[in-house]
């Protein structure tokens, strides 16, 4: 059998199939698309890195070798840094110096076969938000790293004549909620009268029918490239999301502030690490103050920076300890 070796493995089974071509191909959860820029970032900075998931076709992209997880049965994989991507299984035959699960959702029961291994200080935990951090025990080996924006989105030229909503998240965090909302203010209050709500969700959970509503105002236009959700987000006044899952960063959002789009955010379950990773005070658990939010069209902020050189370099410090 023969030894694959890689500075940095990323080991991910619940994701969807990728490599790094993904991305521009089609929609993708935020997980497995910040997977795609952080294994690249590793590549410019002169590492060897391998991306095993479950996809079935391998193929070398942008200076990563992505391979399928059934690999593992093929080769002996060596590495010195092992990430185990969002709650994958622990892959035992896979060789590490050091070993890191990142956590990318909120806690669940999954998280409890990594146990042991932080109890015991033989893995190191990534969280992106302090929000998410709180969830686990203070005595763990915990470290907080934002995801990555890329460089050209803080670059990207804003349209001067804004117009519309849009929604661009899963249905799971909140889309009913959010239709439900916008429905009430369209029928209540003249705040969105002739304005439209366009829906663009990640691909995970898509429904197999169109779900606009055109009584309401409501486009969906399916799963976009991130790509497509820029120059979408861009051209929309307002993210009118109501949220119902707690985010531990949330993609959209900062987006959104970027690209001077106001995210307009009523917390159903508590704000989550929003108000932490945006500087713009649109983020409210009071359906009053949303409505006063719109109503008063506040504006954004300047954003925070989330830029790669800034992520990349809290990641190999990390390593480096």
């Amino acid at each position: 059998m023969n030894t694959l070796f890689a500075d940095i493995i990323l080991y991910d089974n619940v994701g969807i199939p990728y490599n790094g071509n993904t991305k521009d191909e089609q929609g993708m959860g935020g997980s497995e698309f910040q997977a795609i820029l952080l294994l690249e970032e590793f590549s410019k900075n002169n590492k060897k890195v391998i991306c095993l998931n479950n996809t079935n076709l391998d193929k070398e992209t942008n200076g990563v070798l992505y391979l399928s997880n059934k690999s593992i049965h093929k080769y002996k994989f060596k590495c010195n840094h092992l990430i185990i991507h969002r709650n994958s299984d622990i892959p035992s035959t896979i060789l590490h110096k050091k070993c890191y699960q990142w956590i990318t959702d909120n806690y669940n029961h999954s998280n409890l076969q990594f146990f042991d291994l932080l109890e015991k200080n033989k893995c190191k935990l990534i969280t992106l938000s302090e929000f998410s951090s709180n969830q686990f025990p203070n005595n763990w080996n915990k470290h907080i790293i934002n995801f990555i924006i890329p460089e050209w989105v803080y670059d990207y030229e804003i349209p001067q004549n804004k117009s519309d909503f849009v929604y661009a998240s899963s249905l799971m965090k909140g889309y009913k909620s959010t239709i439900n909302h916008w429905a009430y203010l369209k029928n209540k209050t003249n705040l969105l009268n002739n304005k439209k709500l366009h829906v663009c969700l990640p691909g995970y959970d898509n429904p197999s029918h169109d779900i606009s509503i055109q009584e309401l105002n409501i486009n969906y236009l399916g799963s976009l490239t991130f790509k497509k959700v820029v120059e979408l987000m861009s051209k929309s006044e307002g993210l009118f999301y109501v949220n119902t899952m707690p985010e531990t960063f949330c993609i959209t959002a900062v987006l959104a502030e970027i690209l001077k789009t106001t995210p307009h955010i009523f917390c159903l379950n508590g704000s989550g690490a929003l108000e932490e990773v945006l500087n713009t005070k649109s983020v409210t658990k009071n359906f009053k103050d949303f409505i006063n939010n719109i109503e008063k069209q506040i504006n954004c902020e300047s954003p925070k920076n989330y830029k790669p050189k800034i992520i990349i370099d809290k990641w190999l410090n990390i390593f480096n300890e």
